[in-house]
């Protein structure tokens, strides 16, 4: 999995399959992803597919997940509000690990 993949995962507490689904509507950025590429993404089969994009829209905010009948799947503003967000916390815990390491440095 992606560093991505594995934030979202942590996250949004969802598997593999359903963080890197997420992982790759994120990146279309509210471009639709067509079924196959979400299932490659996912390495999965459409029943796959679709508990994954249950799995997301339960731990995701409300409409975070749309799709295009018989195109496929796009992440709304409000689902990449809540990617930023994860992303956000990320950067964050690490600059904080990151301070903790050089005051650390700096001490001895």
């Amino acid at each position: 999995m992606t560093d991505r993949a594995i934030l979202f995962a942590e996250w949004f507490g969802v598997g593999p399959a359903a963080a890197r689904v997420c992982s790759t509507l994120y990146e279309a950025q509210g471009a639709v992803v067509p079924f196959p590429a979400l299932m490659a993404a996912g390495r999965q089969g459409r029943n796959g597919l679709n508990l994954s994009i249950k799995r997301l829209r339960a731990a995701m905010d409300p409409g975070s997940i749309g799709n295009v009948h018989g195109r496929g799947f796009y992440m709304t503003e409000i689902g990449l509000a809540d990617c930023h967000a994860a992303l956000r916390d990320a950067f964050a815990r690490a600059c904080e690990a990151a301070a903790v390491r050089a005051s650390g440095r700096n001490a001895a």
